[in-house]
């Protein structure tokens, strides 16, 4: 199994007023908690000049 943490950034606004957004992605041990990545990306986002806008789990497994 594959594990993956996003982090989202919001950047600023384009001219029209939608949200830019900017994903960065680690990979992670497997078996971290949901909240154990909650607080891996809050820090990471503390470390950022951006804004943090979300932190995502993605989990992929091969079909074999």
């Amino acid at each position: 199994m594959q594990v993956r943490l996003i982090v989202r950034f919001y950047t600023g606004e384009d001219i029209f007023g939608k949200p830019l957004l900017k994903d960065v992605t680690y990979p992670i041990y497997p078996y971290a908690t949901d909240d154990d990545i909650k607080e891996i990306g809050e820090a990471l986002a503390a470390l950022s000049a951006w804004d943090l806008s979300g932190t995502y789990k993605v989990s992929t497994m091969p079909i074999s």
